[in-house]
């Protein structure tokens, strides 16, 4: 191909005098530059602390100097959520309670000094579990989203790619339309951070090294038993998974609102689990779940039950509760506010709680497993 002559162009360049307005210019200038290296900086540092899977976040052998593992039932009136450090310094977070509960999150685990959320776990839709879930995102980096497989089908939907909200290939399972759901859909988005939707095969485990022993937390995903494609329920709170964190001699099991329905799917997979120790009651101690066939299966030696009062939902049942106290203590969020449980590498474990009484009395206590 032949190509076309250019004449070469006379540069004739001068200098331009240095005047009050190009002095103006250029600093606006400047500023500009200097606001969007920051925001770049910020958005890279943001990519760099999320993960594409779990398999990244929870890895080889992590030496550490404290052997402890903290479980913090948040008091948030009529909802769920809980926050877990682990003893390498990840932490997850279950649910974010209903709507209005930010501060209240925010205050906690600033407390706490928590900066990022490793893993966010939302249980299901339900407005009571993730309700304040854009607080959450808003106020820390998120690493990654473990989400219920649910299709939003409202008016939005157009907004989502088929490859993050698609449908169950069975028919008659359900579907959500609330604003709440979109909302937190959109958390994900915009967060950026790695997701992907739970079933049995979601496990995940982290050894440890201390003092030259080794120890190790395990999360085990225990239902829903279907493959992620195939999981169907016509009751949202059936989404709920039911799974257990062990660490060392420690185990306990959390079952979000998971239903009469799950429980079953559960005592029919499994013939043998771990001695649980504390059990996150399902739905906040209601009639649909702790089912005495659940409940004989479990056995657990505490339970905790979240939920607020007053309710209009009747939470705890009086059957759900005797069910419970036959097998241990139970232990209740809206009576001794918010709840911890340390737990050392060897297996010990101590509750504490904190509660501001009507006359502004902080309540306190500290129950040890020993």
């Amino acid at each position: 191909m032949k190509k076309s002559k250019a004449k070469k162009a006379k540069l004739n360049i001068k200098s331009p005098k240095l005047t009050i307005k190009n002095t103006f210019t250029f600093v606006v200038a400047l500023i500009i530059i200097a606001v969007a290296l920051f925001w770049y900086y910020n958005e890279q540092r943001k990519t760099n602390e999320h993960y594409s899977g779990l398999n990244e976040i929870f890895t080889g052998v992590e030496t550490i100097n404290n052997g402890d593992l903290n479980v913090h039932f948040i008091d948030v009136g009529q909802g769920d959520c809980i926050f877990i450090e682990f003893p390498d310094g990840k932490n997850m977070l279950i649910d974010s309670g209903n709507h209005g509960y930010g501060d209240e999150i925010s205050t906690y685990l600033n407390k706490l000094g928590v900066t990022d959320i490793t893993l966010v776990i939302a249980t299901h839709t339900d407005a009571d579990h993730i309700g304040s879930m854009e607080a959450v995102f808003d106020n820390y980096n998120v690493g990654y989203c473990l989400r219920p497989f649910v299709y939003y089908n409202g008016d939005k939907a157009s907004e989502f790619d088929e490859s993050f909200n698609f449908a169950s290939t069975k028919s008659g399972s359900y579907k959500c339309k609330s604003d709440t759901y979109y909302k937190f859909l959109n958390c994900i988005l915009k967060e950026k951070c790695g997701y992907s939707y739970f079933n049995q095969y979601s496990d995940f485990s982290q050894q440890l090294s201390l003092d030259g022993v080794t120890y190790e937390y395990k999360v085990d995903f225990l239902t829903p038993i279907a493959e992620v494609n195939d999981i169907s329920y016509s009751d949202s709170n059936d989404y709920s998974p039911i799974f257990i964190l062990t660490y060392g001699e420690f185990s306990i099991m959390f079952t979000g609102d998971a239903g009469k329905e799950v429980e079953e799917e559960f005592l029919n997979a499994y013939s043998t689990i771990p001695q649980i120790d504390v059990l996150k009651v399902g739905h906040h101690g209601s009639k649909t779940s702790s089912t005495q066939a659940f409940v004989n299966k479990v056995n657990p030696a505490n339970s905790v039950i979240m939920c607020g009062q007053p309710n209009s939902y009747g939470h705890p049942t009086q059957e759900a509760i005797t069910r419970l106290y036959e097998k241990g203590m139970i232990w209740r969020t809206d009576l001794q506010g918010n709840i911890a449980i340390n737990v050392k590498a060897g297996g010990n474990y101590e509750f504490t709680y904190q509660k501001w009484a009507d006359n502004s009395d902080l309540i306190t206590g500290v129950v040890s497993s020993n």
